[in-house]
């Protein structure tokens, strides 16, 4: 039941031993149980002539008819000349089969008959589609069994999300704006007859008969009638432009054909049998990833747009794609972005698929803010009969990596060659205009891709389509192993990379870090295999291709390094990605080879030394720098070394033996205090650190300094009781004490910076030093003090006036008024003398213990 025996055998073996037709109705049923009450032990089968079900159940589940892959070439032209053929769009959604009978209850299975009714809903009142869908069938249908795609419609964009945008159909809310849509194309049962008998035609018209479209809920697909490959290669033009998955093309004479394993009932019969995937069930499907073998990626640039038409008239859907001509690459260099006065630019075809909506959206949300030109090409671009609409400059461009089927001569562009089938692989924001594929390289690619062409169909111009077919999938056939060598040998004279290789599958993305970036992992080290290192890429959600990373120095690798056309990264840098789980910014230290335009990215953001400008430095990554500094050896005399040594640490250590807090904390105590933004203090710590202040984030009592700004005085009264409570011994200065220090190259007196708030004037004794000072000072003026009294009483306050006032008395000039306006001197005087020890006498009494200064200076007077 599980398929896993351990024993040998597998599943169908087990199945051929209990009957020769087990295998093929599983196949059709998936379910024992109907093996098993079927078919009884090697008696007669009700399978019939052709090796099919005679019938399919109501609510049993089987395997769906498949189409056929048609790969390029010209079988492609025999298989689709002189027969009408269906085509329809094929849709990115999952297989689904809908029944229902005639008591509204509904199943839905899945390809390989895993049930999902759950999700969409066994009756009409329930899950997220059967609720919307169950007044699309007719009165006159009693039940039906319908096969079909579903797929979620974004009511939002209007537009179908398929599969590779990761959209999971069956787990869509009603509270998203996506829902599913049930785009059905086959009718198997209707009434309790069985249709699969049938033709084609004759099914889709039982089909129209029974079901009606619902808009954006259920809808039955639109088939066009084709006579010729011609159009069918038209038609899946049209589908590659409009970003769809592909074309099925189906002929209306076809049976439909349960997808039946018919190895094993061929080795019992010894007859032939069609298989559902064979070219005679008469169901093709052709798909843009059929067909990209023969054109590898070509990095070109956009030059021109087309308007879309309906929803999108007003964005450019649509866009010419250029070629850069042969230039010198030094002259390349040093171009001027926007100096294009000589042809430079080749037109080479147009692309319209393989970007998304949003890059669509994006890219047009860019062109707004240009002045895009219309009418006569510019002279930077030479043009063919195709021209654009609009015109957009190189400089103001983006260069896409396209993707096409083939290269094929055309008299629409200047180079007589355009790509077929193209589509957009990836938008390189990374690369600028300089970046372009030249036309020289373009023609010689294209010389080695028709090589490999011819190679190839020639290999297989003998080959049906069912051989063809199975060249795609896995095989230990000689002839596969032939053609895979061959393939490999071209593509190595393209000289370019693969994609993801087969053994790479088996890793799935588990993150983003490398997404939409390219890498060639050309070597691993003793740790990490090329293999594993690979594995890690994709994990990474990298894809593995360009950009060489490499370890050791192998041929390989010095190859690549004389190339000079990619940029070729040390294998450390991969290490440090995948260890730390983030793409980490190269830096010149990263390189083994630098490319021109990453070479004037390094000169922009690093020094010589390859520090970075902006980015800040760990100690580690500072070691490594200074490593690469080079050491010159001179002669100078060492005591002279000393000397300027001692300058540099006198002059730039000014604060090597302060402590200091900076006020820039909304509290003081607080443990949820908060820095507060753009301070005005931010400049002055840049200060204080580059001459060697210690700064601490916290008061403690051995501060020698806190440093508050003149602006903002809001927490000094906390400061000062801080410095009163605990009985600390720091300076409290405004910030003009830090440029003073600095202008100085030493410690200046503080209490010409002391802060104070708004108002207040300097008290007249700070503290004890203060104290000292003004003491000292007044002892200086003693020998004056009877000479100031003696003024006093005159009415003279300084020894000027005095002389003035002597000067009056000896040549009898002395008048009423110079008394009278020298008596208001001294009264203003003992005003403030008055103020002035009130307010020292407060503050003594605030430090507690002190003697009244007052009664000292009485005494000592």
């Amino acid at each position: 039941l599980l398929k896993s025996f351990s024993i040998g055998l597998s599943s169908n073996s087990i199945l051929k031993l209990y009957h020769p037709d087990a295998v093929r109705l599983y196949d059709v049923s998936v379910s024992l149980e109907t093996v098993c009450t079927r078919l009884k032990l090697w008696e007669s089968s009700s399978m019939d002539d052709d090796g099919y079900c005679c019938s399919v159940e109501l609510f049993k589940a089987y395997r769906p008819m498949l189409a056929t892959l048609i790969f390029p070439g010209n079988r492609i032209c025999q298989i689709f000349s002189g027969s009408k053929f269906y085509v329809e769009t094929k849709f990115d959604g999952e297989r689904v089969q809908l029944h229902k009978d005639e008591n509204n209850n509904y199943k839905y299975f899945s390809r390989n008959g895993i049930d999902f009714t759950s999700s969409y809903g066994s009756t009409p009142f329930v899950g997220n589609l059967t609720q919307f869908i169950h007044g699309a069938f007719e009165n006159h249908v009693r039940n039906c069994i319908l096969d079909g795609e579903m797929i979620a419609w974004d009511r939002t964009a209007k537009r179908f999300v398929g599969k590779g945008e990761h959209v999971d159909v069956k787990g869509l809310k009603f509270d998203s704006p996506l829902n599913p849509c049930y785009m059905v194309f086959d009718c198997l049962l209707l009434n309790d007859r069985p249709l699969a008998g049938l033709p084609l035609s004759e099914r889709l018209e039982q089909l129209r008969s029974a079901v009606r479209d619902i808009p954006e809920r259920m809808q039955i697909v639109h088939q066009q009638l084709v006579d010729s490959a011609d159009q069918v290669i038209e038609l899946l033009n049209e589908t590659v432009g409009r970003g769809e998955e592909g074309i099925m093309v189906k002929d209306p004479a076809s049976l439909y054909k349960y997808n039946l394993h018919l190895f094993f009932f061929s080795l019992i019969t010894h007859t032939s049998r069609p298989n559902a995937r064979t070219s005679s069930a008469g169901w093709f499907k052709i798909k843009p990833d059929y067909i990209n073998g023969l054109v590898d990626d070509l990095d070109v640039l956009i030059v021109g747009g087309y308007f879309g038409t309906g929803r999108r008239s007003n964005l450019l859907s649509h866009f010419m794609i250029a070629l850069m001509e042969n230039y010198d690459k030094k002259i390349i260099e040093t171009v001027d972005d926007c100096n294009f006065s000589t042809p430079r630019f080749v037109a080479l075809g147009r692309v319209g698929s393989g970007y998304s909506l949003k890059e669509l959206y994006d890219f047009n949300a860019k062109l707004v803010q240009l002045r895009l030109k219309r009418g006569q090409p510019p002279p930077w671009l030479k043009l063919g009969v195709e021209k654009p609409e609009v015109y957009i400059h190189p400089e103001q461009s983006t260069i896409v990596q396209v993707k096409a089927a083939q290269i094929v001569t055309s008299g629409q562009f200047p180079l007589g060659f355009t790509l077929r089938f193209p589509r957009v692989q990836a938008i390189r924001h990374d690369k600028t205009w300089r970046d372009c594929m030249t036309v020289e390289q373009f023609l010689n690619f294209k010389d080695l891709s028709a090589d490999c062409t011819s190679k190839r169909l020639a290999e297989m111009k003998n080959y049906n389509n069912d051989q063809i077919m199975n060249l795609k999938t896995i095989s230990k056939k000689p002839k596969r192993k032939a053609i895979v060598a061959a393939d490999r040998r071209c593509r190595v004279e393209a000289m370019k990379n693969l994609d993801q290789s087969k053994r790479m599958r088996k890793y799935k993305p588990i993150s983003n870090i490398f997404q939409g970036r390219e890498l060639c992992i050309l070597n691993g080290n003793d740790t990490f295999t090329k293999e594993n290192l690979e594995g890690k890429v994709v994990e990474l959600g990298g894809t593995v291709v360009q950009h060489p990373v490499a370890g050791r120095q192998t041929v390989k690798v010095k190859s690549v390094v004389r190339a000079s056309t990619v940029d070729v990264l040390k294998l450390s840098w991969l290490i440090r990605c995948i260890q730390t789980n983030s793409f980490i910014q190269w830096t010149p230290k990263d390189m083994l080879l630098t490319t021109a335009t990453m070479k004037r990215h390094f000169k922009r953001n690093f020094d010589q030394y390859g520090d970075s400008y902006t980015d800040p430095v760990d100690s580690e990554t500072l070691h490594d720098l200074l490593a690469t500094v080079p050491v010159e050896k001179t002669d100078v005399d060492d005591s002279k070394s000393q000397k300027f040594l001692s300058t540099i640490s006198y002059k730039y250590g000014i604060f090597l033996n302060c402590t200091i807090y900076l006020d820039f904390y909304d509290d003081l105590l607080s443990p949820l205090r908060r820095r507060i933004a753009l301070s005005a203090l931010d400049r002055y710590e840049l200060l204080l650190y580059q001459f060697r202040a210690n700064i601490v984030d916290t008061l403690t009592d051995s501060l020698t300094h806190v440093i508050v700004h003149s602006d903002d005085l809001s927490r000094l009264d906390d400061l000062l009781r801080f410095k009163s409570d605990f009985n600390a011994n720091f300076h409290i200065v405004t910030e003009s004490w830090v440029t003073h220090c600095i202008g100085e190259f030493a410690i200046v007196d503080e209490s010409l910076h002391s802060a104070r708030t708004s108002g207040e004037s300097h008290p007249a004794i700070i503290d004890e030093e203060e104290v000292e000072e003004a003491q000292m000072k007044k002892k200086k003026k003693t020998k004056n003090r009877n000479y100031e009294r003696l003024l006093s009483i005159c009415g003279i306050s300084n020894s000027h006036q005095a002389f003035i006032h002597l000067k009056q008395e000896i040549t009898g000039t002395s008048s009423t008024s110079s008394l009278a306006e020298a008596s208001q001197v001294k009264e203003k005087n003992n005003k403030k003398e008055e103020q002035r020890k009130k307010q020292a006498q407060t503050y003594a009494k605030q430090k507690g213990g002190w003697q009244d200064v007052k009664e000292e200076e009485d005494e000592k007077e």
